[in-house]
């Protein structure tokens, strides 16, 4: 009763025509077991192409910190150099060709920073709320 020999739609260990059913809990450990084997398997492929992008970096000499390359640094640069558009809530990055200026409103003289994507326009999901 190996988790790769299991058949979780019906809920039984399949092997050489032998079928073994098992109970919900017996489920519940195989479905975590699962997600511990993705994890692990996500995690030393993200390390994987994270030591990657440091030596690329460090050759550029873009990166040059004692501390490894982690998941953190791409989110402060992603926070540092992307902005979310007041109109339509997506992120782009701080590029002039990724924003316009607009005015919102008939009632309104003041020109808004949004997405040149959405150009200030109201989306449907804006006008249903």
């Amino acid at each position: 009763c190996y988790p790769e020999f299991a058949n979780k739609k019906k809920m039984m260990f399949e092997k050489d025509g032998i079928e073994i059913p098992y109970n919900e809990k017996i489920q519940e450990i195989l479905l975590k077991i699962e997600k511990i084997h993705q994890y692990k398997s996500n995690y030393t492929t993200a390390n994987f192409f994270l030591n990657k992008i440091e030596k690329h970096l460090k050759i550029k000499g873009i990166y040059n910190m004692k501390k490894k390359f982690s998941y953190g640094d791409i989110k402060k640069t992603h926070e540092a150099f992307f902005l979310k558009c007041p109109n339509c809530g997506n992120e782009y990055e701080n590029v002039s060709s990724n924003w316009a200026l607009a005015k919102i409103g008939s009632n309104n003289d003041d020109y808004y920073l949004v997405c040149s994507t959405c150009k200030g326009e109201p989306s449907n999901d804006w006008l249903e709320n």
